[in-house]
C-alpha cells in the first residue's frame, strides 16, 4: 500500500517509520468518511432517526447513532434531522439531561448545520435560554452557535442573550477553555453593525 504525506503530497514508499500527519478539524484528527457513512446518509438516515426521536423510540440509541453520523458529516446530518421536525424534542433532550450525550449532539448539530439552527430558531431556543436564566456553559455555547447568521445575531442582541453571555463571561476565568469556546463564535458580530455599536 502506498502512503502519501497529507500536507506535502510526498510519497512514503517503503518507509514504515514515516509519520503521516493528518489535518485537524476542531482539534480532532480528520478521518475521511467511509463508504458506509456515505451510504447511510444517502439513504436519508438522519431524517428517519429524527422521526424516531420525535416518536420517543429508543432515544438513547438514536442519539448515539446521530452523534456518530454528525461526527463524520455534521452539515448533512443536521440538514436531514432538520427535515424531520424534531427541534422541539432535541431541545427537550438538551434541557432535561434525560439522555446521555444529547447535549453534545445538539451543540454539535447547531454549530455545524445552518438547517438545524433555523429549526431551533423557529422553536425559540434563544428566548427559552434567556427566560430560564440558566447561564450554564452548555447553554452559553448553544447561544453562541446562533451568531453565525444575521437573524441569529439579531435575536441574540434583541432578546438580551448577548448581555446574558457577557455577564456569564465576566464570571469565567480568563484562561479557561470554556471562556474561549464562548468568545470565539462571537467573532461573527464583526459583520453586525448594530451589535458592535
Amino acid at each position: 500500500m502506498e502512503m502519501v504525506h497529507v500536507r506535502t503530497g510526498q510519497h512514503l514508499r517503503g518507509n514504515r517509520n514515516a509519520i503521516v500527519h493528518c489535518p485537524e478539524v476542531d482539534g480532532e484528527p480528520y478521518e475521511p468518511s467511509s463508504s458506509t457513512d456515505n451510504a447511510v446518509l444517502l439513504s436519508n438516515a438522519g431524517f428517519h432517526l429524527g422521526m424516531m426521536l420525535t416518536s420517543r423510540r429508543n432515544t438513547g440509541d438514536v442519539v448515539e447513532a446521530l452523534t456518530a453520523l454528525a461526527r463524520k458529516r455534521v452539515r448533512d446530518t443536521g440538514r436531514q434531522v432538520a427535515e424531520s421536525d424534531c427541534a422541539e424534542r432535541l431541545l427537550e433532550l438538551f434541557f432535561d439531561d434525560e439522555v446521555h450525550g444529547a447535549k453534545e449532539l445538539v451543540l454539535m448539530l447547531c454549530k455545524g448545520s445552518a438547517d438545524i439552527r433555523d429549526r431551533m430558531g423557529e422553536a425559540r431556543v434563544i428566548q427559552r435560554i434567556v427566560e430560564s436564566a440558566n447561564d450554564s456553559i452548555s447553554n452559553c455555547k448553544l447561544l453562541t452557535a446562533f451568531a453565525q447568521e444575521a437573524w441569529g445575531r439579531a435575536d441574540l442582541r434583541e432578546s438580551g442573550a448577548l448581555d446574558f453571555l457577557i455577564s456569564r463571561l465576566s464570571s469565567i476565568d480568563f484562561r479557561s477553555k470554556d471562556r474561549l469556546e464562548i468568545v470565539q463564535p462571537l467573532h461573527h458580530f464583526v459583520h453586525d453593525i448594530n451589535g458592535t455599536v
